[in-house]
């Protein structure tokens, strides 16, 4: 009785795992690596999809925006308070990032850019909220988007 019980909550929890994904059921969370960039009134996030850039490859049109979009969003959001306080503006970048410098730091030189989303903190916080609801008339409507070749 007591393994039909652990059994079931694990099948429960793998089901809400799936479902909790930034892609809806059963697509796996885009990896990302985070960099923060503070400056008073303003912050910059700049997220490596290195690792996950085959996946962003696959992806077209705008589920490729919105996808990448929602990224930015779910890093940003819960960091926001800790890592941005004070900002009232907000640039989310997208990149690639090919490896390290010469002193072993990240290449951001070299990165290339795949969108850029900038927007007043607050509307951008209301606009990670919307999780699976987000659209791209949404993105354009609460923020300057600009993607890139």
């Amino acid at each position: 009785m007591e393994a039909m019980k652990i059994t079931s909550r694990i099948l429960c929890v793998s089901i809400l795992l799936q479902i909790a994904g930034p892609g809806g059921a059963g697509q796996a969370p885009l990896a990302t690596e985070a960099f923060y960039f503070p400056r008073k009134e303003t912050c910059t996030v700049m997220l490596d999809f290195k690792k996950s850039s085959d996946a962003v490859a696959k992806l077209q049109g705008d589920a490729k925006s919105v996808e990448i979009a929602r990224t930015l969003l779910a890093e940003w959001q819960p960091n926001a308070k800790a890592k941005c306080d004070g900002a009232t503006k907000v640039t989310l970048l997208a990149v690639v990032i090919p490896g390290k410098d010469v002193y072993g730091r990240p290449d951001f030189s070299n990165r290339k850019n795949i969108m850029r989303l900038d927007g007043d903190a607050d509307k951008l916080l209301e606009l990670a909220k919307t999780g699976d609801a987000l659209s791209v008339a949404r993105l354009k409507s609460s923020a300057k988007v600009e993607l890139y070749p």
